[in-house]
């Protein structure tokens, strides 16, 4: 009994399109190979229906009965030769339709072929046309045979060699396809040549029967036997007079049942399911019918083109010699790498070593021999507090890395009930049902591979005979590189010299090996020097070598200058920058990274920026190279895996993790939430000047880029999406036109903004009061108690900061942050944060970080009065530290911890009394500054230096009532001071109205009290103290500018208030008040407070350069100074310089009214 094949596994085949060129046999090749991939497709479906070996043709085979035997065999024979006469899918025979389909399909090849330029176009003329009209000239037909000896041949079946005469030859072979040649003598000799090449010889041995195969194969092993070389009279044709596509399918049938009856007979095969695949093989003709062999050559030959047009041109252009040498150095160094990995390759990395461990113990415990990285466990967790589920992925080989959570182990925990284990991708095949959670828990627990590999790792990389491996596999590497770069150009063949005398196995002492040292501290790991020198010790070439380093590893120079300049101009590349910063220690990477930024920034290095370390010979000089790589990868591995955490116990470890895992799943869980995402403010002002551009342009909205419309006017140059944000400039300038009148526009190519006029431009940003809406948007869903989701967002917000705070109190134990005593309460306060009620709350209270600033003027500049300390309510105010707590215990006399999430210390549980000790570490006085509201972080951040550097300051106190809705505390608050940062940076609807109705009430009170004079003393006054109040709080915040402008204005307004005879002058103040206003251009719909990059002309200075006046400006930190040309004298203000031009202007103005 015989049964189908199974549906055959076809890899897919996505088909590479012909080539576009040329296009005269383009439209006739891009058929073609449709219709090729159509009969591939049928073919494939069409084999699917073969028989297949039953159980009872390979149970006469194993037993002894030779009659039944070859009755079985015979049966299966008689429904294959059933199978090709009846009928398919298409309703017509097999065979019959087999024929015509392969003659069509050679030539399509062939039309595929000439038109990607693997065949010339004349061979065309060498195959049948699809048409029965006779062609102009008469083919003949051959089969072939290879003559083996006297007596014997070989059949390639379905072979086919289509002649015109004795000139032009087509070969056509099964599973190779369509090949041309000038001849049919040149035929014979190429493949009498591919038979005596080992490697080309199966192509065409493919098409023999598999008995004959085999005889070939036992000659070619055995030693004694020997086959003398092919020649082009062995490769015989024999002239067909009969169907040829017919014939050539005969032989492939006859083949196919000669091959099944020799894999059913073979007497050497005993195992029952090699054998059934032998047999099927022999049934499937694989790759021999139709054109998929083809088709998957095509694809191949397609790849290596593209690998070979995507050679370097250095690669192209190489000569053989060149390549070879190449390849030499290329293959000494692989197998430098392989006796290193042999011996220490499960060191290299956390990930090498879990592999190596795994696999081994996979093999010794169940027999499987597995790549731990194919296996992938995937677990559903339970997040406490809300019970919601979140899924953790990873290979065995991560989750062996990372470990369990604790009890993973136990009957019923997630990991066992809830973990799915799959294989590539698969599920887990049954044969693997030894692969068990509960085995993988405890494989992962008793090899505990994370901590045990830092020691493994530094043990064996500091064995001594595995340095001379670590020594080769460097000079196998440098000369590899070195010869590449000569190759490319970096360096010239004498320099290559240099290096190879210094790599090889047995130096020239010659040149000098140097390693480099930045800064006098920092030796670079992976940075060489090769120093060539002359009789009298002057250096004549520096060849310098930088591993792994993007671009170009090897450069070369005349001069310690030249190789100084090309190390710091690596500053002002990001990836040249980062490439340094891997070359030093883990712990010093911070303190050069701050150099090297200032490098950047002033390239001027000091004189021993840069130094040379000398060694005896270059064999010290590679030790001491090998040596430095060792000791910043082992930096690496022990930041990577800490001390504290290595101290730590297993159970501690787990707990830590399921803590981390938790928070992640927390965080996408509640990211995932639809009503918990609201666009940020910079992406709601994009959005909405996306669609107002749109409307302008009459376009569908994001069309178009609202940044990249660019609005040019006399006095600004803008974008759209700046100017619906901040407003334009419409201030009271008649000698300057405003964007509202005259402005030109630009924008992307091919965008037309013919339908953009200064007018509509500007009328579009009026009334638009983006932070309104914005605030109005959040407000309406994010902080809506009626918004859907509202409760679970609070739970969900509370429950992350819970798992934050836990996580962070055990890795500040595990650190020595804190005592055990205090992990204690601490735990036990913590594990109360998610209950609100007030016995719970007042029992674990909770504090915010608050910070008292009554220093109003520390900001202000003014050394006489920064210090000056005003109780005031009006002028001191409590700023709050976002996300900082202060936890005190109420059950233990302890004190007070202080939480500082992602300090840039690594502490995030201090004493609450080291809060201003913790002001002296880098970073720390920012971290505490940018946490709270934007307009306060300038003069906190003077105010905690002054604490810093112990001035008398009111360090921050336990206010008296504690935090009463945690929800509230991790929730509303944080979106509330984003708003309120929004709200602070921008101008909003109610104040321009405040700022509208001030200005109105100044003008009407001054001009209707002007007759009156106690109302005119009350009114000047009034407006006396306004504008002192608004010049402190200006100073406070260290514009020293607006501040002298409300002095100037308050003195008048008081000078006014004196008396009858200057009550004229009281409400001048106002005026120039309002000047000030249209001096500072104030835009209509301003965002931030715009100050003019130029300096005043009052802070300029005269300088004389080669007999010209400029003006300089003051230099700023890092020492550069804005110049500015002054044709005339050096007090002459600065020609050509609008802003300059406009602050003269502005002090006559001044001066003018004073006079009045």
């Amino acid at each position: 009994m015989t049964q189908a094949l199974p549906p055959a596994v076809l890899a897919p085949i996505v088909l590479t399109p012909v080539p576009l060129t040329p296009a005269d046999t383009w439209p006739a090749a891009s058929a073609a190979l449709g219709r090729l991939d159509e009969l591939r497709i049928l073919l494939a479906s069409e084999l699917q229906a073969l028989p297949i070996p039953g159980e009872a043709l390979l149970t006469a085979i194993n037993a002894a009965d030779l009659p039944r035997r070859e009755q079985e065999i015979a049966s299966l024979l008689q429904q294959i030769d059933d199978y090709w006469s009846a009928s398919g899918e298409t309703g017509e025979r097999r065979r019959g339709l087999l024929v015509p389909a392969l003659q069509r399909a050679t030539r399509d090849e062939a039309s595929v072929r000439v038109h990607e330029r693997d065949l010339e176009s004349g061979y065309l003329a060498c195959l049948p046309d699809a048409s029965d009209e006779p062609q102009e000239q008469p083919l003949s037909y051959y089969s072939l045979t290879i003559q083996l000896h006297d007596d014997e041949q070989l059949e390639l079946a379905g072979a086919l060699a289509i002649s015109q005469g004795q000139d032009r030859t087509v070969l056509v072979l099964p599973g190779l396809g369509v090949m041309g040649f000038a001849s049919q003598a040149l035929m014979g000799h190429t493949l009498a040549r591919w038979l005596n090449t080992p490697t080309l010889q199966g192509g065409l041995l493919n098409t023999v029967e598999r008995q004959q195969q085999e005889r070939l194969n036992e000659i070619t092993r055995d030693a004694d036997l020997y086959l003398e070389p092919f020649t082009a009279a062995d490769v015989q044709l024999q002239r067909l007079t009969t169907d040829p596509f017919g014939h050539a399918l005969d032989r492939l049938l006859n083949k196919q049942s000669k091959d099944i009856r020799y894999a059913c007979e073979r007497a050497d095969i005993t195992d029952p399911q090699q054998r059934q695949a032998l047999i099927q093989e022999a049934i499937s003709l694989q790759g021999l019918l139709g054109p998929a062999a083809l088709l998957e050559l095509r694809e191949l030959a397609n790849r290596q083109r593209q690998y070979l047009r995507n050679l370097p041109d250095w690669m192209k252009i190489a000569s053989e010699a060149d390549l070879k040498a190449y390849a030499g150095y290329l293959r000494r160094y692989d197998d430098a790498h392989a006796a290193m990995l042999s011996v220490m390759g499960s060191a290299a990395s956390p990930e090498q070593f879990a592999e190596a461990h795994l696999r081994r113990r996979l093999a010794d415990d169940l027999g499987h021999d597995l790549d731990p990285h194919a296996l992938a466990l995937d677990t559903l967790r339970t997040l406490p507090l809300t019970h919601e589920t979140y899924r953790v992925s990873r290979s065995l080989v991560q989750l062996a890395l990372y470990g369990l959570h604790p009890d993973d182990e136990l009957a019923g925990s997630d990991f066992l009930e809830h973990t799915v284990i799959r294989l590539n991708d698969a599920p887990l095949p049954e044969k693997f049902s030894t692969i068990t959670p509960a085995y993988l828990a405890s494989l992962i627990i008793e090899l505990e591979l994370r901590a045990t590999f830092g020691e493994v790792q530094r043990t064996t990389y500091q064995l001594e005979h595995n340095q001379p491996l670590l020594r080769m596999l460097a000079r196998t590497r440098l000369s590899a590189l070195a010869w590449a770069a000569k190759m490319q150009g970096h360096i010239r063949p004498e320099d290559f010299v240099i290096v190879a005398a210094s790599t090889q196995d047995a130096p020239d002492p010659a040149p000098r090996v140097q390693q480099v040292r930045l800064n006098g501290r920092n030796v670079m790991a992976r940075l060489l020097v090769f120093r060539k020198q002359d009789a009298q010790g002057r250096t004549e070439r520096l060849i310098m070598v930088a591993l792994d380093a993007p671009g170009q590893p090897f450069k070369a120079f005349d001069s310690e200058t030249q190789l100084l300049h090309e190390v710091v101009g690596w500053t002002a590349s990001p990836a040249m920058t980062a490439w340094l910063l891997d070359q030093v220690h883990v712990a010093s990477r911070p303190e050069l990274a701050q150099q090297l930024e200032a490098l950047r920034q002033k390239p001027q290095p000091a004189e021993d920026f840069l130094q040379f370390i000398d060694h005896p010979d270059s064999d010290a000089a590679l030790r001491s190279f090998t040596d430095e790589q060792t000791q910043v990868m082992l930096s690496e591995q022990a930041s990577h895996t800490p001390d504290w955490y290595l101290r730590a116990s297993p159970e501690q470890r787990r707990e830590l993790l399921a803590l981390e895992e938790a928070i992640e799943g927390a965080l996408g869980n509640y990211q995932a939430l639809p009503h918990a995402r609201v666009q940020p403010f910079k992406d709601y002002v994009h959005q909405r000047a996306s669609e107002q551009i749109a409307r302008l342009l009459n376009v569908t909205a994001g069309a178009v880029n609202p940044d990249l419309v660019v609005i040019t006017s006399e006095r600004e140059t803008l974008t759209y999406t700046d100017m619906l944000l901040n407003g334009y400039d419409d201030s009271i300038d008649p000698f300057r036109s405003s964007a509202d009148t005259q402005a030109t526009f630009s924008g992307p190519q091919g965008v037309d903004l013919s339908a953009l006029s200064p007018a509509a431009v500007a009328g579009s940003v009026r009334g638009q009061w983006l932070a309104d809406g914005y605030i109005a948007l959040v407000r309406n869903t994010l902080l809506n108690t009626e918004h859907t989701g509202y409760a679970e967002r609070r739970q969900a917000s509370v429950l992350i900061t819970r798992l934050q705070l836990k996580a962070a109190a055990l890795r500040s134990v595990l650190k020595g942050h804190i005592e055990a005593t205090q992990y204690t309460w601490l735990k036990q306060s913590l594990d109360a944060v998610h209950l609100n009620d007030p016995v719970a709350r007042e029992q674990y209270p909770l504090y915010p970080l608050q910070i008292h600033i009554d220093k109003p003027l520390i900001a202000s500049g003014l050394s006489d009065i920064d210090q000056l300390v005003i109780p005031t309510p009006l002028l001191t105010h409590i700023e709050t530290v976002q996300g900082c707590l202060v936890i005190l215990p109420t059950q233990i006399r302890h004190a007070a911890l202080l939480y500082t999430p992602q300090a840039p210390d690594g502490i995030e549980f201090r004493l609450f009394g080291d809060f201003v000790r913790s002001l002296s570490t880098d970073g720390m006085i920012d971290y505490y500054k940018d946490r709270c509201r934007i307009k306060a972080r300038r003069t906190l951040s003077f105010f905690l230096r002054d604490m810093q550097q112990g001035n008398a300051n009111k360090p921050p106190v336990i206010p008296k009532a504690f935090i009463s809705d945690v929800a509230d505390t991790c929730y509303n608050r944080p979106v509330e001071r984003r708003l309120r940062d929004v709200e602070e940076t921008t101008t909003g609807r109610n104040d321009m109205l405040s700022q509208l109705i001030w200005t109105s009430v100044e003008v009407i009170a001054t001009a209707l009290t002007l007759p009156f004079p106690p109302a005119s003393f009350a009114v000047g006054t009034l407006l006396t103290l306004h504008d002192s109040g608004r010049a402190l709080a200006a100073l406070t915040e260290g514009e020293h500018g607006r501040a002298a402008a409300y002095i100037v204005s308050a003195l008048f307004n008081g000078l006014g208030a004196g008396g009858d005879l200057l009550s004229g002058l009281k409400g001048f103040g106002g005026v120039l008040h309002n000047l000030e206003q249209a001096r500072e251009s104030t835009p209509v719909l301003r965002s931030f407070q715009r100050q003019s990059s130029l300096p005043r002309y009052e802070d300029l200075y005269p300088a004389e350069l080669q007999e010209q006046v400029f003006l300089l400006g003051k230099p700023n930190t890092i020492g550069h100074a804005p110049v500015f040309h002054a044709p005339t004298v050096s007090s002459a203000p600065p020609k050509g310089d609008r802003s300059v031009r406009h602050t003269t202007r502005r002090r006559s103005l001044a001066a003018a009214a004073f006079l009045a």
